[in-house]
């Protein structure tokens, strides 16, 4: 894929993109993208509040219309879920953010396995948001990408595609 492509490069900092759902579409629950990474970022610890770092990273806020200041130079707030391509985590594995509360974690992929390669990736966000909450979820508001070495100060280069919202 080049066509709609993002690419992302983070040296010891972090680059953040959001889009503002369409409110037609907020209660769309599967979400699909690709991703590929130049590395893993080798000295992160996701778990950890200092070592938080990912080389690539799906954000999906949900919540009330209000709750927005995306252009305000800061992030949306609301309930979050984010998908990560971790270092060392296993798939499959959902935690708390380390620094953030109202932020659920989900790793996709894990490791240097899959470097310099597209990935294809599809969750269903409603049943996702269930899992980590525990209730159903608000309409979605905003989607967000992120690359970010800000606490290993490494060098990491992020390729996505817009990620879609669909119906199931």
């Amino acid at each position: 894929p080049s066509k709609g492509v993002i690419r992302a490069e983070s040296v010891g900092s972090r680059a953040s993109l959001f889009k503002k759902v369409d409110p037609k579409r907020k209660d769309f629950s599967i979400l699909s993208w690709k991703w590929k990474v130049s590395n893993v970022v080798r000295s992160a610890i996701e778990t950890r509040k200092d070592r938080f770092d990912s080389a690539a990273r799906v954000m999906v806020i949900f919540g009330e219309e209000p709750g927005f200041k995306l252009f305000g130079g800061g992030e949306p707030y609301g309930l979050k879920i984010e998908y990560i391509w971790a270092t060392r985590l296993p798939k499959g594995r959902l935690f708390d953010h380390p620094g953030e509360k109202n932020c659920k974690i989900f790793v996709l992929e894990s490791g240097e396995e899959k470097v310099s390669q597209w990935v294809y990736e599809e969750r269903d966000i409603r049943k996702d948001f269930k899992t980590a909450f525990g209730k159903d979820p608000d309409g979605v508001i905003a989607i967000g990408i992120q690359t970010d070495t800000d606490h290993s100060n490494e060098m990491v280069t992020a390729y996505y595609s817009e990620p879609i919202l669909k119906k199931r």
